[in-house]
């Protein structure tokens, strides 16, 4: 029902406004932050690595694990994860 209901033209014209919306807010706000600098890091995880198969029965939690590394893709601009360790140590 769901599907369904989503699928209703009203609906889909309604949710794609709002998603061409908030990509294009994301390529200003990015377009606007690559004018003062080349490039920018950040934090590619909000956690540390957990263990393998600790999250296999939460696919949500695995999800927002990785929910940093999205705008880069909805941007089309190339992104590298660097494995180095807690940012705290960095510090």
């Amino acid at each position: 029902m769901i599907g369904t209901y989503v699928l209703r033209a009203d609906i889909m014209t309604l949710t794609t406004n709002k998603l061409r919306q908030l990509e294009q807010n994301l390529l200003r706000n990015f377009a606007e932050a690559f004018k003062k600098y080349d490039f920018l890091v950040g934090p590619t995880a909000a956690t540390t690595a957990f263990k393998l198969g600790e999250f296999t029965d939460d696919p949500l939690a695995m999800y927002l694990n990785d929910i940093m590394t999205v705008a880069a893709n909805l941007v089309g601009i190339p992104a590298i994860t660097l494995p180095v360790g807690s940012m705290m140590g960095c510090l």
